[in-house]
């Protein structure tokens, strides 16, 4: 029993000192390994709401084991090897592929916070977790449609979504024009009647306002790539109602990179409070059937009147190079262009 009790105790103190090895650790000698393997958040905001050529946006990175150095393109969740980094002592230098080395001196640091001098010149602190960003993405890309006079156009759409608190989102376009986004229940969007942009390669930016005081900007990139120019007619979507069942069939892209979405909304194409919008559809189909069980993102089929008129809008998707819309998480955020197709029907 002594014997027993002796082993116990010295448990104990091991624990005890276990505990204050950890509590101890002096935070003004920089140890990697608190370091490496999680995302480092810099909010560089400097109170310039509409600016574009600050350097105010959010900056993401990581360590990876190994000497690997990350960057986050945040507002799709997008991850970019972008060079190497290396440490000794205090000081940890991040060598970009295409920029010059940037040096950090380390101040004090743990496994939730880095106090930081850059280049010997300005203190940062990092963060591994800004709690107010929520699951927030921010997209940009080409909306292909057609305008009521039936000319074909191209403007910049954005879809922002996974924060609640969000107050004001603005999207700030490379030619210099800013647009203000709308609030849709679930998601911000351009308005109906902002049609800006150029369908080119750029950067564009977003300015959010999260809460009372919170404020960041984000960056998304737009590419060259487009889909190619169809009328509603090329598209030649067709609907059949039985037994309670939608069918909408389309003729497709020749491609296997341009997936499509169907959406049931008011005659008046409104998206605010669709009756139903599908799954992503793989670039093979070009049927689909709706009824009351069928899998979407928002099924409210129950919600049609029979014998009332609805607008069927078939979207062509284009995404960005490298994203696969059925694997990929943040597929959603990560759209390059898309063009929209509608098709009006009775519901019996």
């Amino acid at each position: 029993m002594l014997m027993k009790n002796w082993m116990v105790g010295i448990g104990l103190i091991c624990l005890l000192a276990s505990c204050n090895d950890g509590e101890d650790r002096d935070e003004t000698v920089l140890d990697m390994s608190y370091l490496t393997g999680k995302n480092w958040y810099y909010n560089a905001w400097l109170g310039d709401e509409d600016g574009l050529k600050s350097q105010d946006l959010l900056e993401v990175i990581r360590f990876e084991k190994g000497g690997t150095l990350k960057n986050i393109e945040f507002g799709g969740r997008r991850e970019f090897e972008v060079g190497t980094w290396t440490s000794d002592g205090n000081r940890i230098e991040l060598n970009y592929n295409n920029a010059e080395p940037v040096v950090w001196n380390v101040q004090r640091s743990s496994g939730d916070y880095i106090e930081t001098i850059v280049n010997a010149t300005g203190k940062r602190e990092y963060t591994s977790e800004l709690r107010y960003l929520d699951d927030l993405t921010a997209d940009a890309f080409l909306v292909n449609d057609y305008s009521v006079d039936g000319q074909y156009k191209t403007h910049i759409g954005a879809d922002v979504r996974g924060n609640r608190d969000l107050r004001e989102v603005r999207m700030l376009l490379s030619d210099g024009h800013v647009c203000n986004l709308e609030n849709y229940e679930y998601y911000w969007a351009e308005k109906e009647n902002d049609h800006w942009g150029e369908a080119k390669k750029q950067e564009v930016r977003f300015y959010f306002r999260i809460g009372k005081d919170k404020h960041l900007k984000l960056s998304d990139s737009i590419y060259s790539d487009n889909l190619p120019m169809r009328t509603n007619d090329n598209m030649n979507i067709m609907t059949r109602m039985q037994s309670s069942t939608l069918s909408v069939t389309w003729d497709a892209y020749d491609r296997d990179d341009i997936y499509y979405r169907i959406e049931i909304l008011p005659v008046n194409g409104k998206v605010v409070n669709p009756y139903f919008v599908s799954r992503i559809q793989s670039p093979a189909t070009h049927r689909l059937d709706i009824k009351a069980t069928t899998a979407g993102e928002v099924n409210r089929l129950d919600a049609l009147k029979s014998g009332e008129s609805y607008m069927i809008r078939l979207s062509a998707l284009l995404y960005e190079p490298g994203i696969d819309p059925w694997n990929d998480n943040y597929g959603y955020a990560n759209i390059q262009a898309v063009s929209y197709f509608n098709k009006k029907f009775v519901w019996e």
